[in-house]
């Protein structure tokens, strides 16, 4: 089995919006020879351990037309529309926002309409992911791997493994199949001394992205939902 780690960041990109090859305002012309315009949609749902289930869940949207971010997009997910937000102080949630009902086995469309086109897409909520090793509070020394398992979840397309917080010397994810049941964390994803650390496991559905920031999503396609399972553990010198 190849695992893939894949960096969860990456720098911001400017915001435009463009006049586009259709007739949306002075300025504009509607010129047939132009090219149709791209249009990219990139959503996803994340549900985390311990919430009860069909309880309502926050989902993202991105929408970009030519790469470029746009806010004036009708963006729905089944019966609710989502609405574009700004978060100054948490930038990384900008975009269009709605809560959704998410039981497992739940079949989510999402639909967007901008620029003249609608774009449709679907995915499956998986089950819940639940991880059994390491248990919450483990301690381990900086030179040893950490060896996670969890039981897989039904319906899940892909599993991930990262490590969050303040003891993540390398963030990034461990991707692998959806039945896969565990994984190694390697000694370098973690520093000393006593940090802690988040070890996170999801299954996913759908066009999982490899970042979880929204921002990063512009010119980008897909829709995903992953559940959620995480125990804080302690590196040490």
């Amino acid at each position: 089995m190849e695992i893939r780690r894949t960096p969860i960041g990456w720098p911001i990109t400017g915001m435009l919006i463009l006049c586009l090859g259709v007739l949306v305002g002075a300025g504009c012309s509607d010129d047939s020879s132009k090219p149709t315009p791209e249009l990219e949609a990139m959503g996803g749902i994340l549900i985390a351990r311990g919430m009860p289930a069909g309880s309502p869940v926050q989902a993202g949207v991105v929408v970009s037309v030519d790469g470029q971010v746009v806010t004036d997009a009708v963006v729905r997910i089944n019966e609710t529309d989502l609405t574009y937000v700004e978060n100054p102080a948490k930038p990384e949630e900008t975009g269009y926002v709605g809560i959704v009902t998410a039981p497992a086995g739940t079949v989510f469309t999402l639909s967007v309409t901008a620029a003249g086109q609608t774009k449709t897409m679907q995915a499956t909520v998986p089950g819940m992911v639940e991880i059994q090793s390491p248990t919450a509070g483990s301690v381990y020394a900086d030179n040893a791997d950490i060896t996670v398992s969890w039981v897989p979840s039904t319906g899940a397309a892909v599993s991930i493994v990262m490590c969050a917080g303040s003891g993540s010397a390398a963030p990034g994810m461990l991707m692998l199949a959806g039945d896969a049941a565990s994984c190694i964390v390697p000694a370098n994803y973690t520093s000393p001394p006593g940090d802690r650390i988040t070890v996170i496991g999801l299954n996913g559905s759908g066009d999982l992205p490899t970042s979880m920031d929204l921002r990063q999503w512009a010119g980008k396609n897909g829709f995903w939902v992953t559940c959620q399972d995480y125990v804080d553990v302690l590196v040490t010198s």
